[in-house]
């Protein structure tokens, strides 16, 4: 799996963090823990890992127009390349589940791999079936808000109806639940927007109570202060939500426990 948590892991993070500003504040705190502890390999390793991260996170500050917050727009009027977080909530939401739906099917599709290489069709075509089945409900989700023509919604629940009775055929009488954990699974990925919203809101807090105090320096040191916060918990909260997407949600799809301890060269 750790490939694909080399894959995901970062953009979770720069999704949820994307401030530019916090960013480029990580880029050099790692650079510096990576020359001052090159000598400890699991410092470094955690540096590099993040130094990553937080490029993610520059690059999707840049497009959420997130610099320290509302910075570029409160002094210098720039608007976002991409979205205001703060403000388009319902379009982030609907990001954050195409973000789900996207890596539980992908989990899914090397459930199906494993389970056709290992000679277990029944698994293999349940998981394949859960695949066609959530694009269906995509698609009708996608008709009733008028993305596409509400033509296709008929057809669609005609597939679902035809594809139920094998759904159970494949997984057995648990199959509806295995398929509603799936669906649970992908609402999960909503959180990449709660936690991300959580820290843009303390952003803007922290930029609205500098400027009421009226003065440069107290105003500079009380938004400093929260900024600071904030970066601290825009470390530790992405991280821990991003690993918990690839840990419970993904890898549960097509991670099989068990088996024999890998020693290469050994006798």
């Amino acid at each position: 799996p750790t490939p694909f948590i080399g894959i995901f892991f970062p953009i979770f993070f720069g999704i949820i963090l994307g401030d530019a500003g916090y960013g480029l504040v990580l880029v050099l705190l790692t650079l510096y823990l990576r020359k001052r502890f090159r000598k400890n390999k699991a410092v470094h390793d955690g540096a590099m890992i993040l130094f990553i991260a937080s490029l993610y996170s520059i690059v999707f500050g840049v497009l959420f127009g997130e610099f320290f917050g509302d910075l570029p727009e409160r002094y210098f009027h720039l608007q976002p390349l991409l979205v205001e977080r703060r403000t388009a909530i319902v379009p982030m939401l609907l990001f954050s589940l195409a973000i789900g739906v996207a890596h539980i099917i992908f989990g899914l599709l090397l459930g199906a791999i494993n389970a056709f290489q290992r000679h277990i069709k029944r698994e293999g075509m349940f998981k394949v079936l859960s695949i066609v089945i959530i694009f269906c409900i995509m698609t009708i989700l996608a008709s009733l808000t008028g993305t596409i023509p509400l033509v296709f919604t008929r057809p669609v629940v005609l597939i679902i109806l035809f594809l139920t009775p094998l759904l159970f055929f494949a997984g057995g009488v648990l199959a509806p639940l295995e398929f509603l954990k799936s669906i649970g699974n992908i609402i999960s990925y909503v959180r990449i927007t709660a936690i991300g919203m959580t820290s843009v809101l303390l952003a803007y807090t922290a930029n609205e109570l500098g400027g009421l105090t009226g003065d440069i320096v107290t105003g500079v040191i009380i938004a400093g202060l929260i900024h600071i916060l904030n970066i601290v918990l825009g470390v530790f909260s992405p991280t821990i939500h991003s690993l918990r997407l690839h840990y419970v949600e993904f890898f549960s799809k097509f991670i099989e426990h068990g088996g024999k301890k890998f020693e290469p060269l050994s006798k």
